[in-house]
Formats: C-alpha cells, structure tokens, sequence
C-alpha cells in the first residue's frame, strides 16, 4: 500500500510542475487581451486571488500594484504574481484589471481551477509557490499580522533580497485606524453638544 502510494506521488508531482509552468496566462494591455508567458528567471509564483465585488480585495490591490512596480524596477524577477480572478465573469475580472492598471499577468479565465487547489479561506488571498515543485511557501490573506497578504510580500522581499525601503502596507495609516478615529470622532461629538446643551440650561 505504501509503495502504491509513493509511486502515485512520484507521477503526480510532474504533472503539477508540468500544470504550472504552462498556465495560459494573459496581459492586458492599453485594454487589449495579449497571451504571455513567465519569464526565464521566474521561479516562485504569487497567485493573487481576488475580485472586483470584493472590497477587502480593492483595498489592497493599489498597495500591490506599488509593490510590483517596485519590484519591476529593481529587476527582480524571481517571483510573478498572477491574478487569479474571482469574478462573476471574464469581463468583470478585465475590467477590474483595466480599473486597476493591474501590471502583472492573469491566469486565463477559463484555465482557473487549475490552480484552485492552492486557494483556502476567503478573499483577497496572496499564495507563494515554488513553481518548480508546486510547494506552497506562504499563503497570506487580510491586511496586517501572520498569514497576512503583507507577511506574504514581506517573504517575497526575502526571495529577492531586497531589504531596502519601507515595509509594504495593504492600507493607509487612515484606513487601518478608521475605526478608532470613527469612535473618537463620535466622543468629541457627542461632548460639543453636552457642552452646548449646559450654556443653553438656565441656572
């Protein structure tokens, strides 16, 4: 039993090295639909699983699309990330790249469950894999902390050596506090008008 199980590992790790090497893969480019392929030097791929519907992935998708400019301009060309949309169609996903000026490629549409199998949990999710043995590195989804799209980019800089600049953030220090600047707004609120309402009371 064990070595039949050994034997079906054996074949299988071809087969997902082979399914990730050729992914059909587009750019979209001045709104046109051009078919690619990963660079010579790529080795790992970052597989970002997100949709325009989803407004944790809006959020974080302009931080990622510093960060790869970033890496662009380095040459660093180790790590490609790949959209992998969630849409309710194929020009929904376009048009969230157009939207979005997403420079990196996309898994074609009709090719996405071919790598659904490295996707867990909810969106937008960021999931670091060997390309040549289709081992998951990092996975990352949410904004900030371990096993955030942020502790994935983090990894990336690793991979590229890259320890200059400032950490990446998938939000703005307003965003990340908004809530707490929405409650003390709320408090100095609700004090101006205990105050008002004290001047307006006769003695």
């Amino acid at each position: 039993m064990i070595r039949l199980l050994l034997s079906a590992l054996m074949l299988t790790a071809p087969i997902l090295q082979a399914g990730l090497e050729s992914l059909p893969i587009i750019r979209l480019q001045d709104g046109k639909v051009t078919p690619t392929a990963l660079h010579s030097e790529t080795r790992y791929l970052a597989l970002y699983f997100s949709a325009s519907w989803c407004g944790p992935c809006r959020a974080s998708t302009p931080a990622l699309v510093k960060e790869y400019e970033r890496m662009q301009q380095r040459g660093d060309r180790k790590v490609e990330i790949l959209l992998v949309g969630d849409d309710r169609s194929e020009q929904a996903m376009l048009d969230y790249m157009q939207h979005y000026k997403m420079p990196w490629p996309a898994v074609t549409w009709q090719a996405r469950q071919q790598v659904e199998r490295y996707a867990e949990g909810g969106i937008p999710q960021l999931t670091l894999v060997e390309l040549s043995t289709g081992k998951v590195v990092a996975r990352g989804s949410g904004s900030s902390g371990d096993g955030s799209i942020e502790s994935v980019v983090a990894r990336i800089r690793e991979l590229h050596g890259d320890t200059s600049g400032e950490a990446f953030r998938t939000e703005s220090i307003l965003g990340r506090y908004r809530l707490l600047i929405a409650v003390v707004a709320s408090v100095l609120v609700i004090l101006l008008i205990t105050r008002m309402r004290k001047k307006h009371i006769p003695h």
